[in-house]
């Protein structure tokens, strides 16, 4: 025989006033990677390191042209460095978009469009993720992980060569003296001669120079613990801004109407020099 449901009593439910004893409280909290990312429900881009390597990543504004609603426009140099996910993101004040290099957060814009060594993963979230990343993730974030000198030992080169008289070198290390004790040393070149003339000067207004070095060491005495201090120093000397005023507009009292963009030619080269070195130590303690 089937019992009558008993009617709930939804006044009582709704009394805020009343009081409810409680033994015991357990709160579990969701760690940031319960799953593979494929199977959460997030719009994400995974990228391997077979596949980044295929695509000749090097930094974040090359990844944006293969991911659907990401954009990192160029303004000219690594000073600005903004990012817009699904049209949200910010030029000048704060980010919208967060960045997690190994677990570790870059606060500042002009720290985002750096040299990444050769990675082992980039993951591409689309939407809001404050509830595990806090502020600056309105628009979505971006998790860059370098090759684990625990899980990969070996020696990279990458040699590379293009138009514009550009070349880049890069060469890595991994080493695991030991199961407890693990390192990894990284250093690279950048060179572009450029594109654009100035005819003031006898340089090229883009012309790029980047070089720099990473220093990572991994130390984890047992399974519950585990110590990872990265050292990374980064040098960018670029010559920047190269634009030329455009005025097509016949009612503007700014500049004579024209519809050809003024010469970018300067009195004064502009650039942007960068000396940034970055060093976190991070401990990690799993608990079982």
């Amino acid at each position: 025989m089937a019992a009558p449901l008993r009617s709930l009593d939804t006044e009582a439910l709704t009394d805020s006033s009343k009081v409810v004893d409680l033994d015991e409280v357990v709160v579990v909290a969701q760690p940031k990677e319960q799953v593979r990312l494929r199977l959460q429900p997030v719009s994400s881009n995974v990228f391997g390191s077979e596949q980044l390597a295929q695509l000749h990543v090097r930094d974040l504004s090359q990844l944006s042209q293969y991911v659907p609603s990401f954009v990192m426009p160029s303004y000219g140099s690594r000073l600005t460095s903004s990012m817009y996910v699904r049209g949200i993101g910010s030029r000048i004040n704060n980010p919208a978009v967060g960045v997690y290099y190994d677990n570790i957060p870059l606060m500042t814009k002009s720290a985002f469009n750096n040299h990444f060594y050769m990675l082992d993963r980039v993951d591409v979230l689309r939407g809001p993720q404050g509830t595990l990343y806090g502020q600056n993730t309105e628009g979505g974030l971006v998790r860059i992980y370098s090759k684990n000198p625990m899980n990969y030992q070996g020696t990279d080169i990458r040699l590379g060569i293009g138009t514009g008289l550009y070349s880049n070198v890069e060469v890595a290390h991994y080493h695991r003296p030991s199961e407890k004790l693990a390192f990894s040393v990284a250093g690279f070149y950048s060179g572009l001669k450029g594109f654009i003339d100035n005819q003031n000067f006898s340089q090229k207004n883009d012309l790029t120079n980047e070089a720099g070095g990473k220093l990572r060491l991994i130390y984890a005495p047992n399974r519950q613990l585990k110590f990872d201090w990265t050292a990374d120093y980064q040098y960018v000397n670029q010559n920047g801004f190269g634009y030329g005023e455009f005025q097509p507009f016949e009612w503007s009292s700014v500049k004579p109407y024209s519809l050809e963009p003024d010469d970018p030619s300067t009195t004064i080269m502009n650039g942007y020099k960068r000396n940034m070195f970055t060093t976190v130590p991070a401990t990690s303690f799993l608990r079982t």
